[in-house]
């Protein structure tokens, strides 16, 4: 068996690299750490960090500190502190500081680390501004803009009022109306605060225009009004003017460089520009106003000042078309029209028609046009009539009278028999005539045609034939058989009466009254019983009826008379009994054997 040799050469290396590697891996576990990796310098101050040993070193007994910079020359040695901490460690300047650890091993450096430490100046901040200028037109957009940080937030503050946030990123857009700073605040790498203000004065001015919204014809006249204020105070800038004042159509047109322009109607949006001048130099402000067209037109037509109208016929009225469309600066056309009749024009017009009748209109205007009926009707007047009597017996005078219009014609329309078509009376104008009905006339229509400046109307009422209010009436509602019952009438003096037997259905009589229940009949119904009479009257014409039942009585009292008589034999079987009104007379004859 060999054996491979080693040389003491070989074995000296492998002892160094033992060595070194043991070093390097004490060396590595060897650390510190600060609490202000970076410290911001805001101006002359003592800015402090902290430093203490987090992995010990394994030779360490004791521990320095070093800490060499801009401005330590030489390198200050700060004492060390049990626990291997150092005391506060303070920097006057801005720049990068080591601050190196030393380890020692009774007395001898056995091993260091080191760390540097920032003391950051930042970069001045600043806010790019476009525009620059340090004026600006009111609500013009501004754009704001920062690269001195690594994060950006933003903050307004108009004057007078408080700070608010605004917006992050690196740039925004403004669109201010006043006085108004803007703040830009960022953070950079090392994350130290930075900031930088841009101040806008602010030029402004007002205006208001009108109308706001229009619907017109094309064509049609449009009026458009505008008004402008320069805006001076301590919340904008000073010194602003109005300068000028102009109006463009919806073609981009300028139609007119005042306030208030006069212009054909076109569809679309008008502009109003209003320019002044101050801090910021010249400004715009615009406004505008819509504009819609149509192509008809309402069309409202009246009749004597009324939608519907009325005349008497003859009359006259007054016809007036009116449209909607404003700011008529010149007359529409109005053409009008009626069933067999030409075509006439203007407005308003006068007619006078006879009949109800319907107008046509068609009214132009500009670029519209609209289209209306009317109707006229015909006005009535509502006479009243009135007879004397409701009723009245044959050829009695009767007065008709009515009221209600100037001219009056009368008629009568009888039933039976032609019609009066007109009673004659003095003059158109009276309002009263006489008429006496015949019998074969009643009952009579009478009806009045009345007039009033042209206006009709008519009324009619009827007179029946009177009814005379006849009684029949006896002593007795009842009576005994076969004898006679007396009728009574009572319709006054001149009245003839009939009487007749529903019974036997037969007349039984007349009579004649010169004065009241005179008119008198008498009468033997027999045995008939209940017994109905009826009677008719007659009195001038006039005619009336009753009806009367006479019974028979069934209620009797009875008185007795008896006589005792002896008769021969051959009246004893006789009884005899009379009767006699209310007496009943018994005949009896007493036998002897």
């Amino acid at each position: 068996m060999q054996h491979t040799s080693i040389s003491p050469s070989r074995i000296v290396t492998v002892l160094g690299l033992f060595i070194l590697f043991s070093s390097k891996l004490y060396s590595q576990a060897f650390n510190f750490s600060v609490t202000n990796q970076y410290l911001c310098y805001y101006g002359p101050s003592t800015y402090t960090t902290g430093a203490t040993v987090s992995s010990s070193a394994a030779c360490a007994t004791s521990y320095t500190w070093v800490v060499a910079g801009p401005a330590l020359t030489p390198s200050a040695q700060i004492a060390s502190v049990p626990g291997g901490s150092a005391s506060a460690i303070s920097f006057s300047a801005c720049g990068v500081y080591t601050i190196t650890c030393y380890a020692y091993n009774n007395g001898i450096p056995c091993t260091n680390v080191a760390q540097t430490v920032e003391v950051v100046c930042p970069n001045a901040c600043s806010v790019t501004a476009t525009p620059s200028t340090p004026a600006l037109c009111a609500s013009k957009i501004a754009t704001l803009s920062s690269a001195c940080a690594t994060t950006y937030t933003w903050y307004a503050q108009p004057v007078g009022s408080t700070v608010s946030n605004i917006g992050t990123g690196p740039s925004l857009t403004v669109a201010p109306n006043v006085n108004t700073s803007y703040t830009v605040v960022g953070i950079t790498a090392q994350g130290c605060s930075v900031s930088a203000t841009k101040s806008y004065s602010i030029q402004q001015a007002t205006m208001t225009v009108s109308p706001l919204n229009s619907t017109l014809c094309p064509g049609a006249p449009l009026t458009l009004n505008g008004a402008g204020t320069a805006v001076n105070g301590t919340n904008v800038a000073a010194g602003t003017a109005t300068t000028g004042f102009s109006w463009y159509n919806p073609s981009n047109t300028n139609i007119g460089n005042l306030n208030t322009v006069l212009t054909a109607a076109a569809a679309g949006q008008y502009t109003a520009v209003l320019t002044h001048t101050g801090a910021a130099g010249t400004c715009s402000l615009l406004a505008t106003v819509n504009v819609s067209t149509i192509n008809t037109v309402s069309l409202t037509l009246k009749g004597n000042n009324v939608l519907t109208p009325s005349v008497c016929p003859g009359g006259s009225v007054t016809l007036t078309g009116t449209i909607t469309a404003s700011s008529q600066t010149a007359s529409p056309g109005y053409t009008w029209s009626a069933p067999a009749s030409p075509n006439f024009t203007g407005n308003p017009v006068v007619r006078t028609p006879t009949v109800a009748t319907v107008y046509t209109c068609i009214v132009t205007y500009y670029g519209c046009t609209g289209t209306n009926t009317i109707s006229v009707a015909m006005s009535t007047i509502t006479p009243t009539l009135s007879a004397s009597s409701a009723s009245t017996c044959p050829n009695r005078s009767l007065t008709l009278t009515a009221i209600g219009g100037i001219n009056y014609t009368f008629s009568a329309i009888p039933a039976v028999g032609p019609a009066t078509a007109n009673i004659t009376k003095p003059s158109p104008t009276v309002n009263t005539v006489v008429h006496i009905p015949t019998a074969a006339q009643l009952p009579i229509q009478y009806c009045v045609n009345a007039s009033s400046v042209g206006c009709l109307g008519s009324a009619c009422t009827t007179v029946g034939l009177l009814t005379l209010n006849t009684t029949l009436s006896a002593v007795s509602p009842s009576i005994c058989p076969n004898t006679n019952v007396t009728l009574y009438s009572n319709n006054g003096a001149g009245t003839t009466y009939t009487y007749a037997s529903i019974n036997y259905a037969a007349t039984i009589g007349t009579a004649s009254s010169s004065g009241p229940n005179t008119g008198t009949i008498s009468h033997n119904p027999g045995i008939s019983f209940p017994h109905t009479y009826t009677v008719t009257s007659d009195s001038a014409g006039c005619l009336g009826s009753s009806i009367l039942q006479i019974d028979q009585k069934n209620s009797y009292s009875f008185s007795f008379s008896i006589t005792k008589f002896y008769l021969p034999r051959n009246f004893c079987n006789y009884n005899r009994i009379r009767w006699c009104r209310n007496h009943i007379y018994i005949f009896c004859a007493l036998c002897y054997a």
